[in-house]
């Protein structure tokens, strides 16, 4: 089932199944209510049919195997928004060695750009291993936590911050944690994945690279303000997708 926040005219975000090839959004609430004559808080938002687990994840395909026509929202006058607009919680890993391989490569050209001779500042930090891959990474799941209200739907406008000329995007791959665990073992950890979604992880790389030999993470490199919580800048479309994909 494919999961989404959305609104439409002056609503507000409702929980909503794409149907149809995504050419159709069914009001999750709307089409419980028309069935069962009454609300479930289970259907109140994604976070709550993440948080209810398979009872309100059986709750959204009877509603949207039934939807009456009220209930049935053209996608094109429906508005997504991110899945779950405000998480209570976000963690960032790396994953993939190729990505690090060309995040590194970049950020050393860039320092090494401001160098009054580039080539060889560039050479003299790949001798050196200066923002090169650490080895940690091989060993440990490293993570940070992003700011969990600096996240934007599809075809929302990103601010371009004023403190960044080198703004970049990276498209990821997310997983929603649903079932709450603690030392989970690899052949157990799917049972506790409610659904996966993509996204753009947005970088101010200039100011990233100039954070980054202090040890503590990325800060204002990757957590950037929402024009909703922050008022609007100069900005650039997402093209994030923002739906959910249950299992």
């Amino acid at each position: 089932m494919r999961l989404v926040t959305f609104s439409a005219g002056r609503s507000k975000r409702r929980a909503g199944a794409l149907i149809d090839g995504d050419r159709v959004v069914i009001d999750l609430q709307a089409a419980h209510r028309a069935r069962r004559g009454r609300a479930s808080p289970r259907l109140a938002s994604v976070l709550a049919l993440l948080e209810g687990g398979e009872r309100a994840l059986d709750l959204a395909r009877e509603a949207a195997a039934a939807a009456p026509e009220e209930a049935r929202v053209p996608r094109a006058t429906a508005r997504l928004h991110a899945p779950i607009p405000e998480p209570p919680q976000m963690r960032d890993f790396l994953c993939f060695e190729q990505h690090l391989v060309q995040a590194f490569r970049a950020a050393r050209q860039l320092r090494a750009s401001r160098a009054p001779d580039p080539a060889a500042a560039l050479a003299e930090m790949e001798a050196k291993g200066i923002l090169a891959i650490p080895q940690t990474w091989y060993e440990r799941p490293i993570y940070y936590h992003p700011s969990r209200f600096s996240v934007c739907g599809t075809e929302e406008d990103v601010p371009w911050p004023a403190y960044s000329t080198a703004l970049d995007f990276e498209c990821e791959f997310g997983c929603y944690i649903g079932r709450p665990g603690k030392d989970i073992s690899r052949e157990r950890a799917r049972e506790h994945i409610f659904g996966y979604t993509i996204f753009n992880d947005f970088s101010a790389r200039d100011e990233q690279t100039l954070e980054m030999p202090g040890q503590l993470g990325p800060g204002k490199g990757k957590d950037l303000t929402t024009p909703t919580r922050w008022g609007r800048a100069w900005s650039r479309p997402t093209r994030s997708r923002t739906r959910m994909r249950s299992p």
